[in-house]
């Protein structure tokens, strides 16, 4: 048992020196502009986001450095947003409005939107596509010095970690957790460690000719976290992935709270582990071992206990030094210990309302849980 204690300390102290390891190697997106400026098409999926979509819509045709042509799939809304997206395609030419009325049966709602989305952004014939969320913020020159980073390395694919804006009490603790697992992953990406890939769907840049070459949204019309599988599959097509911080450049809202960090990360999780519930329950039992026997190592009256219970007391200096990296108050770095079980409550909520539901609801539409299985990207 002493040596069990000693291993779970261990654990906890390479994981924290790792995070902390992975800023240096997911480094902050340059100022490098492309010396032409390249034809990007960006492909928005949106559904009823009549607060946001005016703004998101701005930004982006603000971009400087760029030929740059938009289209919005207006998927299905029934707010306000068909009329506030006619009414800006009327106003700026580089605006365009793809209304969607009927989905059609093997898709999931974003992952048609996005296709739709990117038929007609072929109309530009782009070197670069760039798929994003419909609630992002972007600086003027984000899509331009991502793509001049993507020249210069000579990566085929760019995706750029965002800041997170509106996350307050319990969801900061768990983003930052959250934030140290996905670091090491990134580092990982950065290096073309096999099986680490990453796509986030805040900002998704990939050569046009690389997003040919995968079929498209084809392969992902039933994939829940088609972000990280359009990365996946962009690999595969030979297009790198080069992840960056961008913290002042790209930013999303995401975990207002806790309970909203929840919700929002309901579809997601079970997905990323491919809907494999033994495999879910045995990463869940895996990280219970961490926790409660770091937590409550020193009960056991092994000096290991102790040991146990300080490895976990390093994830506090590492997250305190995310929390700069990102531009918060260190507090919730303070509470990393207990937070880091907010990251297996997002999987077995995630898991729990799946296999209850029998799939997953998204965008007002039930995905049945056999679909999604054998829809998932290969």
């Amino acid at each position: 048992m002493n040596l069990a204690l000693w291993i779970i300390g261990g654990l906890w102290t390479l994981y924290s020196v790792a995070a902390v390891a992975a800023m240096v190697f997911v480094p902050r997106l340059g100022r490098s502009m492309p010396a032409c400026p390249p034809r990007v098409a960006v492909v928005v999926a949106a559904r009823d986001e009549q607060s946001r979509i005016a703004q998101t819509v701005e930004r982006l045709i603000a971009q400087t450095g760029v030929d740059l042509h938009l289209v919005v799939a207006d998927d299905r809304s029934e707010d306000d947003t068909p009329e506030i997206l006619t009414a800006l395609s009327a106003t700026h030419a580089g605006v365009h409005h793809e209304r969607i009325d009927t989905l059609p049966a093997g898709w999931l709602g974003k992952c048609h939107a996005l296709h739709r989305g990117a038929l007609r952004a072929r109309e530009h014939a782009p070197e670069w596509m760039l798929f994003v969320d419909a609630d992002v913020w972007l600086s003027d020159d984000a899509v331009a010095r991502a793509v001049g980073a993507a020249e210069r390395s000579g990566h085929g694919h760019v995706t750029l970690l965002p800041r997170f804006s509106r996350s307050g009490g319990l969801a900061r603790p768990g983003i930052l957790a959250a934030m140290a697992t996905f670091f090491v992953r990134s580092a990982l990406c950065n290096f073309r460690v096999p099986g680490h890939q990453v796509g986030i769907g805040g900002f998704n840049l990939v050569r046009a000719e690389a997003y040919e070459a995968i079929g498209g949204h084809e392969p992902l019309r039933m994939e829940i976290v088609d972000d990280l599988y359009l990365a996946v599959l962009a690999n595969r097509a030979g297009a790198r992935t080069r992840v960056l911080r961008a913290p002042d450049e790209v930013e999303i809202e995401y975990g207002v709270s806790l309970r909203d960090l929840l919700a929002v990360t309901r579809k997601n999780n079970f997905a990323i582990f491919r809907y494999r519930t033994l495999v879910s329950c045995a990463a869940l039992a895996l990280f219970l071992v961490l926790w409660l026997g770091a937590l409550f190592g020193p009960l056991l009256a092994h000096p290991g206990g102790w040991v146990a219970l300080a490895g976990l007391g390093t994830t506090i200096p590492a997250t305190l030094v995310l929390a700069r990296g990102v531009g918060w108050k260190p507090w919730p770095a303070l509470l990393a210990p207990l937070a880091q079980v907010i990251l297996p409550m997002m999987l077995v909520n995630s898991m729990i309302a799946t296999l209850r539901e029998g799939g997953v609801r998204w965008r007002e539409t039930h995905y049945p849980l056999a679909d999604l299985r054998r829809g998932r990207a290969r």
